[in-house]
C-alpha cells in the first residue's frame, strides 16, 4: 500500500542461495548541483541506526558478515542498489535478512558527527579513484549525452561537493528520494514465496505512503544529427573520436522495445 514494488523469483533449487537486491530510484542525476550527495548517503545509511542503536557496521560485524562479500553497495547515475546475499544456515534467515535490509534504508539516523567522520573516507576514495580511464569516459559520455544531468554530476561526486555538503543536505535529500513508493525490492534462489510476502510486509509495510518524487530530467532530450566529438585527455596518450546519434526508443514492455533495448546493448 505504500508504494514498496516488489519481485520473487524462487529458482527451485535447495542448494541455491536467496538474494536481496534494493534499489533506491535515486542516483546523480537526482542531485540539483553536482555533489555526490547520492552517493554520499549510500555510505552514511551504513553508519548509526535508529532502529539498532549503533551503526551497521557493527551489526554486519556482530553477524560474522563482510562488506563486499554478504551485503554490497552501490551508486550510479539514476540509482542506488543495496544487496544482501546469504548462504542456507547462515547468520539471518530471510525474514531476518529482509528486517536488516528495511532498517538500513528506512532507520538511518543521519548524525552530524557520523558525517564528519565519513567524509573523509568518501575524499579518499574519491583521490583513489580518479584515473585517466575513469576521465576519459566521463569525457565519452559527456560527448553522448550533451544538454543533460548525465554530462557534470559523476557518481563519486566532486571534491568541492563533498567538502560543503552539509547533513542537514544530506537529510533533505534522503527524505526526497528514500520513500517506499521509490524503491524496488528483489528476492531471488531459493526460499518460499509466501513466507517472504509475510516477512516483506513485516519489514516494510510500516513505512509511510509518500508518492515518489518526479524525476522527468533522467530521459535524455533528443538530438537531431550526428554528433562527432573528439576525446583526449591531458595526461593520456592517445585520443578517441566518438559519434553520437540518439533516437527515440520503443517501450521497453513491448516486443520492438526489448529488441531494440537488446540491439542497443550490443
Amino acid at each position: 500500500d505504500n508504494g514498496l514494488r516488489y519481485f520473487l523469483y524462487d529458482s527451485g533449487k535447495a542448494s541455491d542461495p536467496f538474494n536481496i537486491r534494493l534499489i533506491v530510484h535515486a542516483g546523480s542525476v537526482d542531485e540539483p548541483v553536482p555533489s555526490g550527495i547520492a552517493h554520499i548517503l549510500e555510505h552514511m545509511v551504513f553508519q548509526t541506526n535508529a532502529a539498532r542503536g549503533r551503526s551497521m557496521h557493527g551489526e554486519i560485524e556482530a553477524l560474522g558478515w563482510r562488506t563486499g562479500v554478504q551485503i554490497n553497495a552501490v551508486t550510479r547515475e539514476t540509482e542506488t542498489q543495496f544487496m544482501v546475499r546469504t548462504r542456507p544456515n547462515d547468520a539471518l534467515d530471510l525474514a531476518g535478512s529482509l528486517q536488516f535490509m528495511a532498517d538500513l534504508v528506512m532507520k538511518p539516523a543521519l548524525d552530524a558527527e557520523d558525517w564528519e567522520k565519513e567524509r573523509f573516507v568518501i575524499l579518499e576514495e574519491l583521490r583513489q579513484t580518479g584515473s585517466v580511464v575513469d576521465r576519459v569516459s566521463r569525457l565519452k559520455k559527456a560527448a553522448l549525452r550533451t544538454r543533460s544531468r548525465y554530462v557534470d554530476r559523476p557518481t563519486i561526486g566532486t571534491h568541492a561537493g563533498i567538502s560543503r555538503t552539509s547533513i542537514e543536505e544530506i537529510r533533505s535529500f534522503y527524505q526526497s528520494f528514500y520513500r517506499a513508493s521509490n524503491m524496488t525490492l528483489i528476492v531471488s534462489g531459493r526460499f518460499d514465496k509466501d513466507a517472504a510476502r509475510q516477512a516483506l510486509d513485516q519489514a516494510f509495510a510500516s513505512a509511510p505512503a509518500i508518492p515518489a518524487p518526479e524525476r522527468d530530467y533522467r530521459i535524455l532530450p533528443l538530438k537531431k544529427g550526428l554528433s562527432i566529438d573528439l576525446v583526449q585527455d591531458d595526461e593520456g596518450s592517445s585520443s578517441q573520436v566518438t559519434y553520437a546519434f540518439r533516437l527515440p526508443m520503443p517501450s521497453r514492455v513491448t516486443a520492438a522495445g526489448q529488441m531494440a533495448y537488446l540491439q542497443q546493448y550490443f
